[in-house]
């Protein structure tokens, strides 16, 4: 995959074209916890993607049902309260709220998108919410990109925001992002909550390809303790401000797009990894030589999924036969004897045995906030990406304390 050069300094407001706010309004106890993003642009696309969990949220239904539409103007974000598990009043609720924004932005309601995220199974302060909603509308802004990204957060510790540019036809062109999670990442359609804004010009249908192409080895690489949530979704924007004529697919420009926003969509997936619920660590998992991509990725994630890595990478324990037995149990055919194991860039197992490799180097290595665990089980030609992190007694204080 391309690198791309990421500006952590960006937010969901460096494309041109989009204000953004973050307010207090009361559904946490502290902290902003209501996000509003809003483009200037009439006719902005649109595309999403969402939890396939069967128990989907008020908004994750709402704004799947909008999406189809391919255009859309507003998103708003509540953070402390899922609105999932609400029956029909929850659905009135989210209904109401993105009606709110649209008369206070003078859009139709289906011009506005909703998300939340939070405690599942509680009524939303609906009151404070109407004040708050009252309160972003005022404060939208192009400076307060970073505001929104503070306001969705709930079990993280800090906020994922950047974006990245890149040239099309003598044109710059931005692809902001923000997102949130810490905690039930297990993605298979889209991720947490995650939104990208871009100022190029991009109809529905193919803003949807772009963002399938970018989500799959990123987000949906992504996983933190095996939960999948109620209430994951992924947006993306486009509005055209940045001109010229709209990217048509199989393009020189359109594949630029997709090499940027899945550049883009990596890092984040990295940022969320790395601040996954108590880490101390963000672990990269590679299988390749695998004989099908299904393969590939049962492998991977099954090493990522691991209990007993997780715990070992947290003690700086190179065991690495618990990455053996991870993959030897996932349910895919391979040879033993041709598997070969490399952690953090040192050779540790080839042929299905060990060989002789400096354990003080590698324990040295495994103190790092980085460690790559790669795998050839074949010579097969698929392989996968996993992120993850450490697992940590952090994690199960933040747990056992956060109300779900």
């Amino acid at each position: 995959m391309k690198t791309v050069k990421i500006n952590p300094a960006g937010s969901i407001t460096t494309p041109r074209g989009y204000k953004a706010a973050g307010v207090y309004c009361g559904i946490k106890e502290k902290g902003k916890d209501l996000a509003l993003l809003f483009s200037d642009m009439p006719g902005t696309a649109v595309a999403g993607l969402f939890t396939t969990n069967v128990f989907k949220a008020a908004p994750v239904i709402l704004s799947r049902k909008r999406v189809h539409r391919g255009y859309a103007r507003a998103l708003l974000i509540n953070s402390g309260n899922a609105n999932a598990c609400t029956g029909a009043e929850g659905a009135k609720d989210a209904e109401e709220m993105a009606l709110r924004v649209a008369k206070r932005l003078g859009l139709s309601a289906e011009e506005v998108l909703l998300a939340s995220t939070g405690i599942i199974g509680e009524k939303l302060p609906m009151n404070k919410v109407y004040t708050g909603i009252e309160q972003i509308c005022e404060a939208l802004s192009s400076d307060c990109g970073h505001d929104a990204a503070e306001a969705i957060m709930t079990t993280d510790t800090f906020r994922k925001s950047m974006s990245t540019c890149f040239e099309i036809d003598g044109r710059n062109v931005t692809i902001g992002a923000m997102a949130k999670g810490s905690g039930m990442i297990n993605p298979k359609m889209a991720t947490l909550i995650a939104v990208f804004t871009t100022d190029m010009a991009v109809e529905p249908e193919p803003l949807k390809e772009a963002l399938s192409a970018a989500v799959q080895p990123s987000l949906n690489a992504l996983t933190i303790d095996g939960e999948m949530s109620t209430n994951d979704c992924v947006f993306i924007f486009a509005n055209g401000a940045a001109g010229g004529d709209f990217v048509k697919r199989n393009s020189h420009g359109f594949d630029g797009f997709v090499a940027a926003l899945s550049g883009l969509a990596v890092e984040v997936s990295k940022s969320l990894a790395a601040d996954g619920e108590g880490a101390t660590k963000m672990i990269t998992v590679t299988v390749e030589g695998a004989a099908s991509q299904e393969d590939a990725d049962k492998a991977a994630r099954a090493v990522a999924n691991s209990l007993l890595v997780k715990t070992a990478m947290y003690g700086k324990d190179p065991n690495w036969g618990r990455i053996f037995s991870a993959i030897g149990a996932c349910g895919i055919g391979f040879d033993p004897g041709d598997v070969f194991l490399a952690i953090s860039g040192q050779t540790i197992a080839c042929n299905g045995a060990p060989v002789n490799f400096d354990l003080q180097k590698l324990s040295h290595s495994l103190e790092s906030r980085d460690i790559a665990i790669r795998l050839k089980i074949g010579g097969g030609i698929h392989s996968a990406t996993i992120y993850t992190c450490d697992l940590t007694h952090e994690y199960i204080s933040i747990n056992a304390e956060y109300h779900t």
